[in-house]
């Protein structure tokens, strides 16, 4: 048998060379920022995601950039001033994030709701209650109460019995109470 000879490496075929990408318009916009404007921009689109949460987001993004917490809260301010300005130029913007609360607020309420605990429905009781001050209604800032409950006459000893025997006992007080009145009266014969 006869060893094969192997062609040279220089006789080889050459391979094509890839084609260089297109270039990404997106990234081509970025490479034109200052590092500080792409911190900026990309505190915005923390901020614009609700994935921006006060008090954490700044050291997690300084600790990831090497700058101190405070050049990044000084950043944050801007990117909110940024987004203010948007919003307040946008009636897009406003109707989605007027979208966005009613469905959040939404959201919340149902969760607590579900959830059933004394706790989850005071988060719900809250929500709606901050939901209608978004919604322009405001509860009254004083309840004046104009009629006595029917445990307002009651003697000590009888809210005791009360107490001890609950709404029964209000029933049998009321009931001897309805009846002395009528006695009083001269409604028996």
């Amino acid at each position: 048998m006869t060893a094969r000879r192997r062609k040279p490496a220089s006789a080889k075929r050459a391979r094509k060379p890839k084609p260089a990408p297109v270039p990404n318009e997106f990234e081509q916009w970025q490479a034109t920022l200052t590092p500080r404007e792409q911190r900026i921009d990309e505190i915005v689109g923390m901020m614009s995601q609700g994935q921006w949460f006060a008090g954490a987001s700044h050291r997690a993004l300084a600790q990831r950039w090497g700058i101190h917490p405070g050049t990044v809260e000084h950043l944050a301010a801007e990117a909110n001033r940024l987004l203010r300005f948007v919003f307040r130029n946008d009636d897009d913007s406003q109707k989605d994030l007027r979208a966005r609360t009613l469905q959040n607020f939404e959201v919340i309420r149902v969760k607590a709701l579900v959830a059933g605990t004394p706790s989850a429905l005071r988060v719900s009781l809250d929500a709606n209650e901050m939901l209608a001050r978004y919604l322009g209604f405001e509860p009254p800032k004083r309840v004046q109460v104009s009629k006595d409950d029917e445990l307002g006459n009651l003697t000590d000893e009888q809210l005791d019995q009360v107490a001890s025997g609950g709404a029964l006992a209000l029933q049998r007080i009321a009931g001897a109470a309805g009846a002395g009145a009528a006695a009083a009266a001269g409604d028996e014969p």
